[in-house]
């Protein structure tokens, strides 16, 4: 699925969709009487079952259509940008979300390497994620169970990595460039 914010613009979308999950929670809380999933940690979930309903709630509230797996993934899209790939493997508790921050292709100078995956130990700046070396690509990597989100946390949980990917784009062609 290819999501492309051609008018506001992500930063513009991420603020739009707060307020709007935040309007949505207080008016939930208001018109819940016990809670949904009162023993969430000790639920068995199938993770792309979960994922697919989160994804369609995610939709919504960004007014980008219907959002599904493919095989497990879906890719959002700035532009021609990834803004976040959502993968959802079968027979796995936990969603994986990545994103790529710079192309590397050819580069053979190990210094380069060494700089950017050192970022990995700045836990304060990677905010649990991580970078990973993909076929020449540095892609921005996070993890999370499945069972311990719900649908506002999956929609922030989207939110903030598209927020952290925005970040960690800015560091890692400063880091590119000082190497170059």
């Amino acid at each position: 699925m290819r999501y492309d914010d051609d008018d506001t613009g992500i930063h513009s979308l991420i603020s739009k969709l707060k307020r709007k999950l935040h309007q949505e929670t207080k008016n939930k809380v208001q018109n819940q009487d016990e809670p949904e999933d009162s023993n969430i940690l000790n639920a068995t979930y199938d993770t792309q079952q979960q994922v697919a309903r989160y994804l369609q709630v995610l939709g919504q509230v960004t007014g980008s259509g219907n959002l599904h797996l493919d095989n497990g993934v879906c890719a959002l899209y700035d532009g021609d940008e990834e803004a976040v790939i959502i993968e959802a493997p079968k027979k796995s508790d936990n969603i994986i979300l990545h994103c790529l921050t710079i192309r590397l292709p050819g580069y053979t100078q190990v210094d380069i390497y060494r700089e950017l995956l050192m970022l990995n130990f700045e836990v304060s700046v990677m905010r649990g994620c991580w970078l990973a070396l993909n076929e020449g690509d540095l892609r921005l990597c996070y993890t999370q169970e499945i069972k311990l989100l719900d649908e506002q946390s999956f929609t922030n949980m989207i939110l903030g990595f598209m927020d952290q990917v925005t970040y960690i784009k800015q560091l890692v062609s400063e880091v590119n460039k000082a190497a170059s």
